[in-house]
């Protein structure tokens, strides 16, 4: 297996740990920090609501996996 395909797995694989975080993290500081808008947010659009979690989750998670493989000094952490 060559080292870029590897590389490419290393990515996806922590962008995809990250993004478990992430998804697990977001909704749950938000839920402590407004509660009230929240359950207002979810009760008005259930399905959309988590989705928008997912992606911000998923975005945030892509942007610091994507910094982190190409700064050379943030590859040693």
């Amino acid at each position: 297996m060559s080292n870029r395909i590897r590389a490419r797995r290393r990515f996806w694989r922590s962008t995809g740990l990250m993004f478990l975080i992430y998804a697990v993290v977001i909704p749950a500081i938000f839920f402590i920090l407004d509660r009230e808008t929240f359950l207002r947010l979810f009760r008005k659009e259930p399905l959309l609501f988590p989705l928008e979690l997912a992606g911000a989750a998923f975005g945030i998670s892509l942007i610091i996996t994507a910094w982190t493989h190409r700064d050379p000094e943030l590859q040693k952490w």
